[in-house]
């Protein structure tokens, strides 16, 4: 089961034949690759030492439990959903890069079995609104939906800083666990307290990162989800799908439509909304999508609340959604 299955995506091979195998059987004890996307907490901060920290504990479990399988931990200190970015992203003015070292791009050319994302307090701490937020980890969750792998993002944590930035890790918590569901790793509710700071017995001192026994509390919540137990034994074959692929967020929308989209970089792209009627209301995009991938924003203030059509062509495919505008 894929979690981004409400959107419409498909994997397009981009003109060559790649063969993705990205399930595998447990029961087999087949080997596993994890990759782990994220900061401070996944890099290992506040532990006493790495093997203490969640990643280090995860990691030590797979290689028992799953002989010849490894935790690539990509990590860094300080990093942000923009960091995490892919390659072909441009961050706003003001943004940090996406650093192609330790991105989605670079996890998915470690051809990983499974991806965990954790982006626990930097965000918020930084003050990115939610609207960016959602894109960033939408973008980062569609790329690894457009390479059919699966992908488990934890909830944000509790931090002890202003009350404005710990009601942004709240509200973040409670959309991540909505939009990722049963692929949601909670990494709150038992080391919060109840006004959204760190409970005392798991701070390590700075107010930020968890202690060893909150190291441990992470670890737990990763092994009782159950990520090796829950992929299929039958391989999926990308250079089975088709040639054009997108997503879209948000939806419903208010102001801007985000769409990344993947197609043949040779074909022309042709991105239109239309009512209900099928009248023509905008043209959003046409011409090719020279890298393969594109992440197209749409400003959209001027379209009436209502529901609309968005169809998006290249070469003989053809591909609609609706959305709405609220």
């Amino acid at each position: 089961m894929n979690p981004l299955k409400n959107h419409t995506t498909s994997f397009t091979a981009l003109g060559i034949a790649l063969l993705v195998f990205v399930s595998w059987s447990a029961s087999a004890q087949d080997s596993l690759r994890i990759v782990v996307l994220g900061s401070s907490t996944a890099a290992g901060s506040g532990a006493s030492t790495y093997d203490s920290a969640w990643v280090g504990r995860y990691s030590g479990y797979i290689n028992q439990a799953y002989p010849g399988s490894e935790v690539i931990n990509l990590s860094r200190g300080g990093y942000t959903s923009y960091q995490l970015q892919p390659d072909f992203f441009s961050p706003p003015i003001g943004r940090p890069a996406p650093d192609s070292q330790r991105n989605i791009s670079q996890a998915l050319r470690l051809r990983p079995t499974v991806i965990i994302v954790n982006l626990p307090s930097n965000d918020a701490a930084r003050n990115y609104d939610s609207t960016e937020q959602i894109e960033n980890f939408e973008r980062i969750a569609a790329l690894a939906d457009f390479s059919s792998v699966p992908i488990w993002v934890t909830t944000t944590q509790p931090r002890n800083f202003s009350f404005s930035q710990r009601e942004n890790l709240i509200w973040f918590r409670g959309w991540s666990k909505m939009r990722f569901g049963a692929y949601s790793l909670d990494f709150w509710s038992a080391i919060a307290a109840t006004d959204g700071t760190i409970n005392p017995l798991f701070n390590s001192g700075d107010g930020i990162h968890l202690n060893d026994g909150g190291h441990r509390v992470l670890y737990e919540q990763v092994v009782a989800a159950m990520i090796p137990e829950t992929l299929t034994s039958v391989p999926y074959y990308a250079s089975e799908a088709t040639d054009l692929q997108y997503t879209l967020f948000p939806n419903p929308f208010e102001s801007y439509l985000n769409l990344v989209v993947q197609a043949n970089p040779t074909s022309n792209v042709e991105i239109v909304l239309s009512d209900l009627l099928g009248r023509s209301m905008k043209k959003m995009h046409s011409g090719k999508i020279t890298a393969g991938y594109e992440s197209l924003r749409f400003g959209l203030n001027s379209l009436r609340p209502g529901i609309y059509v968005l169809t998006v062509r290249s070469g003989n495919t053809v591909r609609t959604s609706m959305v709405a505008k609220r």
